[in-house]
């Protein structure tokens, strides 16, 4: 081995040292954070249905800057989890029958729906689309695809009201002893996507005339597909 390549190769491995380090100590704050609440008597008797003031007490937006998170989620003995808090939308579902089984507030208000709305439906009610194409699909062909690797993708989501509204879509599978639950969490995209499209127009806007022929006429976005 040459010594340029035995360089790059100690450069690589310090590099990957460094970012096995930085994930660590993230994973080893989270487990400290994690265990604070888990000991907390107020978020037990939260979990246990006996404490309905503790979310709007102690979990306000400007809690997830503090924390360093974007989802915070109590799960109980029984793998019932608490997901009325969430920056993201979230959606757990029954694999075996395809109902839903719970759906948070950031999901209701990203799809124009209400808690028992949402609680009437299935896999296939959920509709998906691809931005680029317009290929139309649903969570239930998600589901199809989803193996025990979680899968993710952007995504367009069809509202209420039949407007649609762009997300980055990632689904796992979650299983215990007696069930199979597909939670399935939607990041709302849509003002990143304007900002991009405004961004485009700017620079179609200001480039010279003469040299715009020149320039291959802008597409819509390639979005990653679910594989």
């Amino acid at each position: 081995m040459g010594r340029s390549a035995r360089l790059e190769r100690e450069n690589v491995i310090r590099d990957l040292g460094r970012a096995r380090g930085a994930l660590s100590a993230e994973l080893e704050a989270l487990d400290s954070k994690a265990g604070d609440w888990t000991n907390w008597d107020d978020a037990y008797t939260f979990v246990h249905g006996d404490n309905p003031e503790f979310v709007a007490k102690n979990i306000a937006p400007e809690s997830f800057v503090q924390l360093k998170v974007n989802l915070i989620a109590f799960v109980d003995t029984s793998n019932r989890v608490v997901v009325e808090q969430a920056v993201e939308g979230i959606l757990l579902v029954d694999v075996d029958t395809q109902r839903v089984l719970e759906t948070n507030r950031s999901l209701q208000t990203l799809l124009g729906y209400s808690a028992t709305e949402l609680q009437g439906f299935a896999l296939h009610d959920f509709a998906l689309r691809d931005a680029a194409t317009t290929e139309e699909c649903s969570l239930e062909c998600v589901m199809e695809k989803l193996s025990a690797t979680p899968i993710s993708g952007e995504r367009q989501a069809r509202r209420k009201r039949g407007s649609w509204v762009s997300v980055e879509v990632n689904a796992n599978l979650v299983s215990s002893d007696s069930s199979r639950i597909l939670c399935v969490v939607f990041h709302d995209i849509s003002q990143r996507r304007k900002a991009e499209e405004e961004l485009l127009l700017r620079d179609r806007a200001t480039r010279p005339s003469d040299r715009a022929s020149s320039f291959p006429t802008p597409t819509s976005p390639i979005i990653p597909s679910f594989t």
